[in-house]
């Protein structure tokens, strides 16, 4: 089952994830060649991606509540940040951070270095994050049907979007930071 799937740097980088039989492999598509990370893992399912284009670093979320940072062709770290699946990463926009959404209910800021918790936000089942593009916001989408904004500072809900009757699985920021997109299955 392929779970998530990105194109980056105008379709130069395509990355692609999927369970298998308990089995689960991420692959970095680059023009010309194909790089395989060590995100293989068994018994458990790779549910969220993201990929930091400075350095190809790409975060991995998984079933097992672990997520795992990897960088050309190497696992760099091994976090267990979270009490339930790991079902929504990314990174910061200066990649210094890492945002997490988990089935725990929660959503939460990390450093990259030190794995140390920044920010912890309240969000229910989050099945998607974002950073708005200063950094200084993150946009959250639930299982409850709602998107959230949320003031990274101060861990404070900003504004509550409704509307949708069905789970919030995807959200972003456009690039000038004064809208956003969410979508529902």
């Amino acid at each position: 089952v392929v779970r998530v799937v990105g194109v980056y740097d105008g379709g130069d980088v395509v990355v692609m994830c999927w369970s298998y039989r308990y089995v689960s492999v991420c692959i970095v598509q680059r023009a010309p060649g194909l790089e395989l990370f060590p995100d293989v893992a068994l018994f458990v399912s790779v549910l969220s991606f993201s990929l930091y284009r400075k350095g190809m670093r790409m975060l991995t979320g998984y079933s097992d509540a672990s997520l795992r940072l990897g960088a050309g062709g190497n696992e760099l770290q091994l976090y267990e940040l979270h009490t339930g699946s790991v079902l929504a990463v990314c990174f910061s926009p200066d990649g210094k951070g890492i945002l997490t959404g988990s089935r725990d209910n929660t959503t939460r800021l990390w450093d990259v270095g030190s794995g140390e918790e920044l920010q912890k936000f309240e969000a229910g089942w989050v099945l998607a994050v974002c950073f708005s593009p200063a950094g200084k916001g993150i946009l959250t989408g639930s299982g409850d049907g709602n998107a959230r904004l949320w003031d990274v500072e101060s861990g404070g809900g900003l504004q509550k979007f409704e509307g949708h009757n069905g789970e919030v699985r995807a959200v972003c920021f456009t690039p000038d930071g004064k809208s956003i997109l969410k979508g529902s299955a």
